[in-house]
């Protein structure tokens, strides 16, 4: 009986030792209990109407279809963006981010505090343009979705209009605006997004097509930079008669874009500024001039880079289409590809004007078709005389007209 009291004694014991490391091992495995966060604040509603929505406490989205607009097409949503942008602009006035400070003039621009608008892979018509307000300005995005131009739409204006005028720029502006995966249909009605006096307006990831006049359009101001899109009148009921984008925006950029079916695929008004990696086709909508051409008509289908300096353009492909540059000054054209398709279309390079000054043009082929045209497809044309660029390829040109040309490496083929 004594023997196995003991064993039962020690059992228990034994027991109680295995259950206390159990409970420990479960202690010593259990994650540090979750502090209760900071809740965040709750959607502002007017009515029963959520007009805006706040993620994170940061971060301000304004949905279209919250004030009233349309995001199947059927409606005209034009007085709901309208709505929109009013309160965009109250309440960064009621939050108080303060102002963005502009190096141009170091004027101030109402902080916008990173608000989108956010269009929700809606498609929105629009028979009136969106306006920002002229007092300007930043720190806003437009996102995601598709504004189509409506029946009654305005001649001559913009689906998207950020414009400042020049009386008062640079003491107003637009600055930091960014526009991404937007489709802009003009509809044979309207331009597509249109930036006057804007500082620093990065256009990214969109698709303008079907616009009349202008597909984007930059005037005045500094540093707009279009980039990953694809603009064309691809829809046009006889032939296109726009220009893709213009570029008269000092120190801007034009990178990894596409421009179809355009009678001008881009024209560059403005010095300081970079072209690289764009692909322009437009077969078949100008024709080839002859010798006595007075350039009158300039574009000729492909890009036109106007009487500035300062001009860099890299690895561009222009397909069945001609570029022009007047009076290059300080202008690189590297890595470039020109071919021909049709004997009926047109293509080629063409230097022209009374003076060249630190030209750079190598590394380029070019295919001249001689055997389709009348004039070689690469040449200048300086003082109303024709030049072959072959006939200079691998010389430096100094003289009263043109003045440190380097012309050199480039692959002339028929």
């Amino acid at each position: 009986m004594l023997v196995a009291g003991v064993q039962l004694l020690f059992l228990l014991l034994l027991l109680l030792l295995l259950s206390g490391a159990v409970s420990a091992l479960l202690a010593s495995s259990q994650l540090p209990p979750v502090r209760p966060g900071r809740p965040r604040p709750p959607p502002r509603t007017i009515g029963s109407r959520m007009d805006l929505l706040r993620v994170g406490g940061s971060t301000t989205m304004y949905d279209p279809a919250s004030f009233g607009g349309d995001p199947t097409g059927q409606r005209d949503s034009t007085a709901a963006f309208a709505k929109l942008i009013h309160a965009a602009w109250a309440d960064a006035t009621t939050a108080k981010h303060g102002c963005l400070t502009v190096p141009a003039g170091c004027i101030n621009v109402t902080n916008l505090g990173g608000a989108i608008i956010d269009l929700r892979g809606g498609t929105f018509r629009m028979n009136s343009p969106v306006v920002f307000p002229a007092s300007g300005g930043g720190n806003l995005g437009v996102q995601d979705g598709t504004l189509r131009a409506g029946e009654g739409f305005p001649a001559g204006r913009f689906l998207i209009e950020l414009n400042i005028s020049a009386t008062d720029w640079p003491h107003q502006t637009f600055v930091d605006l960014t526009f991404s995966n937007l489709v802009l249909d003009g509809d044979n009605l309207a331009g597509g997004l249109s930036c006057v006096n804007c500082d620093h307006v990065t256009i990214d990831r969109c698709w303008v097509m079907g616009f009349q006049g202008f597909g984007i359009y930059t005037l005045g101001g500094h540093e707009v930079y279009v980039s990953n899109s694809w603009v064309s009148q691809n829809n046009h009921p006889t032939h296109p008669n726009g220009t893709g984008i213009l570029m008269s925006c000092a120190d801007s950029s034009l990178i990894d874009t596409v421009i179809f079916d355009t009678r001008l695929g881009f024209w560059c008004g403005a010095g300081n500024s970079v072209v690289s990696n764009v692909h322009v086709y437009n077969s078949g909508h100008v024709t080839w001039p002859t010798a006595n051409d007075t350039f009158d008509a300039a574009p000729f289908g492909g890009a036109y880079i106007g009487d500035k300096g300062q001009m860099r353009l890299i690895g561009a492909y222009f397909d069945d289409c001609t570029l022009v540059i007047d009076n290059p000054r300080r202008v690189t054209v590297t890595d470039g590809l020109w071919l021909l398709g049709e004997a009926t279309t047109s293509g080629g390079l063409i230097l022209r004007g009374a003076e060249m000054r630190g030209l750079t043009v190598r590394n380029n082929y070019i295919s001249t078709a001689a055997s389709f045209h009348t004039n070689a497809s690469a040449r200048a044309y300086v003082n109303s005389t024709f030049i072959l660029l072959a006939e200079l390829d691998g010389k430096v040109c100094d003289g009263s007209t043109a003045d440190s040309v380097f012309i050199g490496n480039n692959d002339y083929a028929d």
